[in-house]
């Protein structure tokens, strides 16, 4: 390795150098040279130091690298020689066991061949000797001596000659690449999207302020996409089971499916899932928007009896007031005359009955025409209010009251525009949000400055959706009176949005039909009709059918059948 110069060793270089820089300043100076000479020489004898240490440099990094290579040289050598010396060793110990073993077997034989030898002897009995004693003055006996036993030669066990151990010469393994095991990543699962809280809200579209709504579900990933319908919410926070989001209040009132999307594409959707509500609080107005009624005797194209006679159902839940509570329906500009309806000629004299019925047929009625008197404190006013009823007096179906109101034209040719609205309270609209008020058919208008935007929201049954043939799956809008003052009629379901313009030639709207895709159904749409900046007025017919033409409910605001009536407030 090169060796890195001390301090002192770098700080004499750099004197050295130094003397020289000023050496050859002095000399050239003594020759009186001008000063780009002596800058050009200066930098001619700077690279040549530069040079000169170059190449030092690059000698030491070359003795460097034969430094190396050498040691790694004698390094390899020194490991052959000891493998060279362990194969040496292992076959000399291979050939001391060789005769080892060869020197056990000899031994072995010598002493089989010995036993045999000496084992006849050691098995011959002596023969039994007798004494017999001749002296008279003791008796004679006999002395049986003891025969000498046998003796057996135990021969000695051969020893079991040990195997000799075999060593294996050790190679320096070969360094192979060893392949990187394959891991199976897992398929993401797509997110799943299984309720909000809270469920509803109610919309400003004045407001800049959001509203702050948790999504719950799975499998989600950082950082999703959230959208009602085509309205984008804003994430704050996720984790793999919530999403915190939210929405602006000026989003539009509807029924909202909601869709989260993670980041590799795949998306799972919750419909319908949200509701907006035009108004605010948990008590809230149920108000119609501006409607339209003619007289018995209007001119064509208003002789026609779906312009003469309206229709207006209200349903309660039995959990929303007690049987004891008592009813209004109030009436915006409930008589015929002042700025705000429409003579059609020769003056007012149009007369409007307008009818409450329950479970066992008329409630209350009142007859409005010429001779009521019309002063500002009813002309556009919510300042009428029919007799009140209670909500035992209702029909009672599938745990909903049910009320109907009847407003018709029975004589004259004026239209006369009015609204409606169901009540708790005698002048003042209040009354729980879950309770609503719908149509089959609703004869409204489009005016710039009264009614510039009609929103209405038919409702579309769950057997609409997934159903065999075009004419099952399919909400069809029926309309008349469509001429000059409609721009288009807007359409929004849960998940998208369409459009149908008007056909000035027969008052219709084109398309007529729309089909409901899967997540739309169980839920009111929002059809909005548009009015363009012209000084005119549309009277058109509302209505829309369903799967064999049964006609469909018609709501005068956004809801979803799946909510409960706690979820609704």
């Amino acid at each position: 390795m090169a060796r890195i110069p001390t301090l002192e060793q770098a700080t004499a270089a750099i004197r050295r150098v130094l003397g020289w820089l000023v050496t050859c300043y002095e000399w050239v100076r003594s020759w009186r040279w001008s000063l780009p000479v002596v800058i050009v020489g200066l930098m001619l004898i700077l690279m040549l130091v530069f040079l000169v240490l170059f190449i030092q440099a690059r000698e030491d990094l070359d003795k460097a690298v034969r430094a190396k290579v050498d040691t790694e040289a004698t390094m390899i050598g020194a490991i052959e020689q000891a493998e060279t010396s362990e194969v040496d060793c292992t076959e000399k110990m291979s050939t001391v066991a060789a005769r080892q073993g060869t020197r056990t077997a000899e031994l072995k034989a010598s002493l089989e061949a010995c036993t045999a030898m000496v084992e006849p002897c050691l098995t011959v009995s002596p023969p039994a000797v007798r004494l017999t004693d001749t002296s008279p003055l003791l008796p004679t006996s006999t002395v049986t001596p003891t025969p000498m036993p046998t003796l057996t030669s135990t021969p000695t066990a051969s020893p079991t000659p040990t195997a000799t151990p075999t060593s294996t010469p050790t190679s320096t393994p070969t360094p192979t690449d060893t392949p990187t095991p394959r891991t199976e990543t897992p398929t993401p699962l797509p997110p799943t999207v299984l309720d909000v809280a809270p469920k509803c809200m109610t919309c400003d579209p004045n407001s800049t302020e959001r509203q702050a709504v948790v999504v719950i579900g799975d499998n989600f990933v950082a950082t999703p996409t959230v959208s009602l319908c085509n309205v984008a919410a804003v994430v704050l926070g996720v984790t793999d089971e919530f999403i915190t989001v939210t929405i602006p209040l000026s989003i539009a009132a509807g029924s909202y499916g909601l869709t989260v999307t993670n980041p590799d594409g795949q998306s799972g959707v919750l419909s319908p899932a949200f509701i907006v509500h035009e108004s605010y609080g948990i008590t809230i107005a149920l108000e119609s928007p501006y409607l339209v009624t003619f007289g018995a005797g209007g001119t064509e194209p208003y002789n026609d009896r779906r312009y003469q006679k309206q229709e207006i159902f209200f349903e309660v839940p039995t959990t929303s007031l007690s049987n004891g509570d008592s009813l209004f329906i109030n009436i915006l500009d409930a008589e015929t005359g002042g700025k705000v309806d429409d003579d059609q000629g020769d003056g007012y004299d149009t007369t409007t009955r307008y009818t409450v019925y329950g479970k066992a047929g008329a409630i209350t009625s009142a007859d409005i025409g010429p001779g009521f008197p019309i002063t500002d404190s009813l002309d556009d006013k919510w300042n009428f209010t029919l007799d009140s009823f209670s909500l035992a007096q209702g029909e009672l179906v599938e745990g909903r009251y049910i009320f109907t109101l009847t407003v018709e034209g029975l004589g004259g040719n004026d239209a006369n525009w009015y609204r409606v609205a169901l009540s708790n309270s005698r002048y003042t609209n209040t009354i729980p949000s879950d309770v609503q008020m719908y149509a089959y058919s609703w004869v409204s208008l489009v005016n710039k400055t009264y009614q510039p935007y009609l929103y209405l929201y038919p409702y579309i049954p769950e057997s609409l959706a997934g159903a065999v043939g075009p004419s099952d799956n399919t909400l069809w809008l029926q309309s008349f009176g469509c001429e000059y003052a409609v721009e288009y009629l807007w359409i929004r379901t849960p998940l998208r949005e369409m459009r149908a313009s008007c056909l000035v030639t027969d008052g219709r709207f084109w398309p007529t039909y729309f089909p409901v895709d899967e997540g739309e159904e169980g839920a009111t749409w929002t059809a909005g009709l548009i009015a363009p900046a012209v000084a005119k007025t549309d009277y058109l017919g509302f209505s829309a059918a369903g799967e064999r033409d049964v006609p469909l409910r018609i709501y005068t605001r956004p809801m979803i059948a799946t909510l409960s009536d706690t979820d609704v407030r």
